[in-house]
């Protein structure tokens, strides 16, 4: 009796005591619903823009991208300099297309999350699993956009009033531009206020060998100068057989926190306002210095 007495304690014992581990495991691991509420609203957020935004082009083998290059050169005005980007599109069909295209020039950095009030210890810069990517600095073809645009008037007074916020945590945060992915969104939902142009074939009209928003000043050009069509002057196109070459002037005026453009962004539409082709390109090594 004795011994099947101790059997039987141990047993409940043992049965008690992994009872309370599993239950001491649950709490731990399950998040507090404050906590759950936030992933989920996060979670909800990545659903929303998965269903609204695809970047993954539609495949279009009517035409070819080719010969893209890059060219900083010193503006005319003096005053700034400008990124020249130029793309090749050849025809690979015997028929006269339209298409639409943006092409974003921006300048994108890498900022460390660090609180000056509580700054990192001596033997670590920062937490590199804590960068932030920021857009410096940026020039649309073939219209500039602003952060209202694609935030909203609501969205931006939002972001004004989390700065304040932040800055009085000793953060220091600045509301900046909006995402690459927030640009590339509002960008794949407004197709109709593209470049459009026209892939053709064997003829081409004469009036339309040479497209663009160049617009000249009278006075100026006395003076065999336009300083005024520089910030204007957003795109240049040339009509051939089976080709069209597009090259787009961005242009960045010098200032105390000056920035060049260190990638580009393209998106080319079709007739029907799918995306059809989009490429992002880092051209820190490959643009060419004055």
């Amino acid at each position: 009796m004795n011994k099947l007495f101790k059997y039987l304690f141990l047993s409940l014992t043992i049965s008690l005591t992994l009872t309370l581990i599993a239950q001491d495991t649950a709490k731990n691991t399950a998040p507090p619903a404050k906590d759950g509420a936030k992933a989920d609203a996060k979670k909800d957020d990545a659903l929303a823009l998965q269903k609204d935004y695809t970047p993954i082009p539609q495949l279009d083998p009517s035409f070819t991208v080719s010969g893209t290059s890059y060219l900083r050169r010193a503006a005319h005005n003096g005053k700034g300099d400008v990124l020249d980007v130029q793309i090749n599109i050849a025809n690979n069909e015997a028929s006269l297309r339209d298409y639409s295209i943006y092409v974003f020039a921006y300048h994108e950095t890498k900022i460390p999350v660090v609180n000056p009030l509580a700054p990192p210890p001596v033997w670590r810069d920062n937490d590199p699993n804590k960068n932030n990517t920021t857009i410096d600095y940026s020039v649309l073809c073939p219209e500039k956009i602003t952060p209202e645009d694609v935030w909203g008037k609501d969205g931006l007074k939002a972001k004004q009033e989390k700065s304040e916020k932040e800055k009085l945590k000793g953060f220091t945060y600045v509301v900046g531009e909006p995402s690459l992915n927030e640009y590339m969104l509002y960008l794949t939902k407004k197709p109709e206020k593209a470049l459009k142009y026209k892939l053709y074939y064997e003829d081409v009209p004469k009036d339309k060998l040479t497209e663009s928003n160049y617009k000249s000043d009278e006075a100026e050009l006395k003076r065999d100068m336009n300083n005024k069509a520089v910030d204007s002057h957003t795109y240049t196109v040339f009509n051939s057989k089976y080709k069209t070459t597009i090259t787009t002037h961005h242009y960045s005026q010098h200032r105390a926190n000056f920035f060049f453009f260190n990638r580009v962004a393209v998106l080319i539409f079709d007739s029907k306002n799918a995306l059809v082709y989009r490429s992002i390109e880092d051209i820190g090594k490959k643009r060419e210095h004055r």
